[in-house]
């Protein structure tokens, strides 16, 4: 699999490197480098591809990551051309996998096996960026609250400076 993965990974870069040097009416009528057909499912499969991969984990980081980065922007770019003038389906740029709700079922097993959430998703686990919420209905509670929370951040920007001193 990491061979055809590899393989996979070097297509995306040079079929990418084809689309920016290849203009609309070569794309769309001369239907060059590959016929509108093929195009959809090319990237029908590559969508699917990446899907799989990003969610069942079966490679590890640094070849998803390889791989990621030569392949989502060629689904980008092949998508932008889809905008200008569609030659896909209605349906075709959403994951069948998410809408049917594998991507939720292997999250469901990843979290059954004791795996956290902040482990599969490690990117979203700095709460520190996450913003306050404060849902209370008392104008007056809420600002006492607001006013200690910023008078922590006061009382810690004081002491850094005291040490710092």
């Amino acid at each position: 699999f990491q061979d055809h993965l590899d393989s996979a990974t070097f297509f995306c870069l040079c079929f990418s490197h084809r689309l920016i040097v290849t203009d609309d009416f070569e794309f769309f009528q001369n239907q060059k480098p590959l016929s509108l057909k093929d195009v959809e499912k090319l990237s029908a499969h590559l969508l699917l591809l990446t899907t799989r991969i990003f969610w069942n984990h079966r490679i590890d980081q640094t070849q998803f990551n390889k791989f990621s980065l030569f392949a989502i922007p060629l689904l980008h770019q092949l998508y932008e051309r889809d905008c200008r003038n569609q030659f896909c389906g209605p349906n075709h740029w959403i994951s069948k996998e998410i809408v049917s709700g594998v991507v939720f079922k292997v999250l469901a097993a990843k979290v059954a096996e004791g795996v956290s959430l902040d482990e599969l998703f490690p990117e979203y686990s700095d709460v520190s960026s996450t913003p306050l919420l404060i849902s209370t209905e008392n104008e007056n509670e809420k600002n006492e609250k607001i006013e200690k929370i910023e008078n922590i951040g006061k009382i810690e920007n004081i002491e850094k400076i005291e040490k710092i001193e």
